[in-house]
């Protein structure tokens, strides 16, 4: 990629700063899409980065954070989250420089945030003298609370919101065992998100950035089936730790073969010359209504053995034009 190009350099960070702290107020006081808004805070890191450089992010990234923390009166889970958002977006905009190919962006961040993540709460959790259990568990106790308040306020009746309570106090349980699948399966989808985003704002704004090559071509190693096989023939056992072993594996494949799902579903629309506004209709089907995406995984997981796109019958290797990359091209 070609050096960065550094213009103006404290305007363009006082404009990165007050973008940032505005996604950071849409994310505490605008239910649903706020929250959506603070998915994508890596994205303007990765812009900042790779326009003006290392040290011009680094006092972005402390000066974002100092909003953050006075916005949350201290460190608390939620400033921890903006902190590792804006870390995801130094670390990927670095192997991006580096022009990895786009599977192993998304692998290598996840990885290193896991990691980050683990830390940071371990710290947190000395500084406030709580186990890690207890404060997981409060967490997610918290925003079912919020959750159900959400649905009162939006007018539905006290019957159902007591039955709907009564499910997500059922399923805190399970949640808290899963946890460590969730935060990887959340890490990699913001991971491509924000990859998808840049790529695409990049583009528009005629920036240098990665060619990833045909993306809706990508398609998973064979051998990960078999952590399917086993992940699943391990829960059938009697026992709680197998179990939970297991349904955090099968999570992080799932999330995989959805990944694989979506290429093959972007593949056919671009072969069948799709137009973009039914494209993003359906896109936006699949994420609203979850039985879609057991439908998508399904999709990719038998996409092994159908080969519905016929890359190569003749043998296992990519077409010749293949560069390797994470799922395909929906921007």
């Amino acid at each position: 990629m070609e050096k960065t190009i550094q213009q103006q350099p404290l305007k363009e960070l006082l404009n990165g700063v007050v973008f940032i702290s505005s996604i950071m107020l849409a994310g505490m006081y605008v239910p649903v899409v706020g929250w959506a808004c603070l998915c994508f805070i890596p994205l303007p890191i990765i812009y900042y980065r790779l326009k003006l450089g290392r040290k011009p992010m680094m006092i972005l990234m402390t000066l974002t954070m100092f909003m953050a923390i006075q916005m949350h009166n201290g460190i608390s889970l939620d400033t921890m989250f903006i902190a590792e958002l804006l870390v995801m977006g130094s670390v990927m905009a670095e192997f991006i420089r580096k022009e990895l190919s786009a599977d192993e962006t998304i692998v290598y961040t996840t990885g290193i945030l896991f990691l980050a993540g683990l830390f940071g709460l371990f710290y947190y959790s000395q500084v406030i003298s709580t186990g890690i259990g207890t404060i997981l568990s409060d967490y997610v106790n918290h925003n079912v609370t919020m959750s159900i308040n959400l649905y009162k306020e939006l007018g539905m009746s006290e019957e159902q919101v007591n039955k709907l309570s009564q499910s997500l106090n059922n399923l805190v349980y399970t949640l808290i065992r899963i946890i460590p699948a969730i935060s990887v399966a959340f890490l990699m989808i913001l991971s491509w998100l924000n990859l998808l985003a840049a790529r695409a704002m990049f583009q528009q704004l005629q920036l240098p950035f990665p060619n990833y090559g045909a993306l809706n071509c990508w398609k998973s190693p064979d051998a990960l089936v078999w952590g399917v096989i086993g992940s699943g023939s391990i829960m059938l056992f009697p026992s709680e730790a197998l179990t939970i072993l297991g349904s955090n594996i099968l999570i992080i494949l799932m999330v995989i073969y959805f990944f694989q799902g979506i290429a093959v579903m972007s593949f056919f629309f671009e072969t069948k010359k799709v137009s973009r506004p039914i494209r993003t209709l359906l896109y936006s089907f699949i994420i609203i209504h979850q039985l879609t995406v057991i439908l998508i995984v399904g999709i990719g997981l038998f996409d092994i053995w159908a080969d519905f796109r016929k890359q190569n019958p003749k043998s296992n290797e990519p077409p010749d034009d293949y560069n390797s990359g994470f799922p395909y091209d929906w921007f």
